[in-house]
């Protein structure tokens, strides 16, 4: 038998090992009618045979390419330049916002670490990624034009990413000294980000000096909370704890005019929360002290409209019993609160 013809019998007996072994994965992938022939739209495959064969395609010589020395440098060029920090450490630890911060034109404000990017590009950065890389909680402030910056600060939790556009400058801060960040104009592929639900919980406390009159049926008695850090959060749960087992209903409102009876229009409420102190799952300890109520999974959308950082809240009485004033008809509120956009 001729060195030709062996060739081809080994060429032929390969294609039809390749054409079996396509067919079973056709199969797998459903890819067969009930006679085995491929269905229409099924995935189709294409062997390219070289000229003389397998045999001869092992036979070729190959030869590695010729070098080919690189183009001169054109040193007219500037080199492109883009703004990245790398790993950074916050070197002084900030646990509050500073009030300064919502008024800031220009300097320097005590508590902030500064990323001058505009300084050091000569223009602003299209967009710019802050990027938590871990030991502490980041708040954010930042300037499009620099003789400004947003009154309220981007929160990112730690592995987190915020993105910025048309920066001008970066302020930051964290509670935790040696927290780390990197401020970067480096894209962040998509695939690399980890996207998940996490949130800060803030606990918002009334004392027992709060909501001390007396409350008859169906009235409600008003307060200013003080202590928030933004003015917009999420309002995720109210834990109550009352003297008097009663049913009340607590009112969130946007700003400290409450309700407004004679212009609907200026009417600030938001949302409200039943708490019902008469009846399961409220409870007491030994059937002698306070009575106890926590309710969650809440998603109000709570915003402080006079941008004051207050919560405006009112107590209503929806029990035919008036509430007590002083301490024997004393009640206490921790609400928590996830900061928002």
């Amino acid at each position: 038998m001729s060195d030709e013809n062996e060739n081809e019998i080994r060429t032929q007996a390969l294609l039809l090992e390749i054409h079996n072994s396509i067919r079973e994965l056709i199969a797998v992938n459903k890819g067969l009618d009930e006679n085995g022939e491929p269905i229409i739209g099924a995935m189709q495959v294409q062997v390219h045979v070289p000229q003389g064969g397998f045999e001869g395609r092992r036979r070729q010589t190959h030869h590695k390419p010729e070098k080919r020395p690189l183009p001169p440098a054109n040193t007219d060029v500037e080199p492109l330049q883009v703004y990245n920090t790398g790993i950074k450490s916050v070197v002084v630890s900030t646990p509050t916002k500073p009030a300064s911060c919502d008024v800031i034109t220009d300097g320097t404000v005590p508590g902030y670490q500064t990323e001058n990017i505009n300084s050091i590009l000569g223009h602003n950065a299209e967009r710019v990624y802050v990027i938590n890389h871990g030991g502490g909680e980041l708040y954010v402030v930042y300037s499009p034009m620099g003789d400004r910056f947003s009154s309220e600060e981007t929160y990112i939790i730690e592995g987190g990413i915020a993105i910025f556009e048309n920066v001008y400058e970066i302020r930051l801060r964290s509670p935790i000294l040696g927290s780390q960040y990197q401020v970067t104009e480096h894209e962040i592929p998509v695939f690399k980000i980890n996207v998940v639900k996490a949130e800060k919980i803030e606990i918002i406390s009334t004392d027992k000096d709060h909501f001390r009159l007396e409350i008859v049926m169906n009235a409600h008695e008003e307060e200013n909370i003080t202590g928030l850090y933004t003015n917009k959060y999420f309002i995720r749960g109210v834990n109550i704890q009352s003297k008097q087992p009663l049913k009340f209903r607590l009112i969130f409102w946007g700003s400290d005019t409450f309700d407004d009876v004679s212009d609907i229009d200026k009417d600030t409420y938001i949302d409200d929360v039943e708490l019902d102190m008469t009846a399961y799952p409220a409870f007491r300890i030994n059937n002698a002290d306070q009575y106890r109520l926590n309710v969650g999974a809440l998603d109000i959308l709570y915003e402080d409209y006079d941008a004051t950082r207050e919560l405006h809240i009112s107590l209503q009485n929806l029990s035919a019993t008036s509430k007590i004033a002083g301490g024997a008809g004393e009640v206490q509120l921790d609400i928590k609160m996830s900061p928002r956009l």
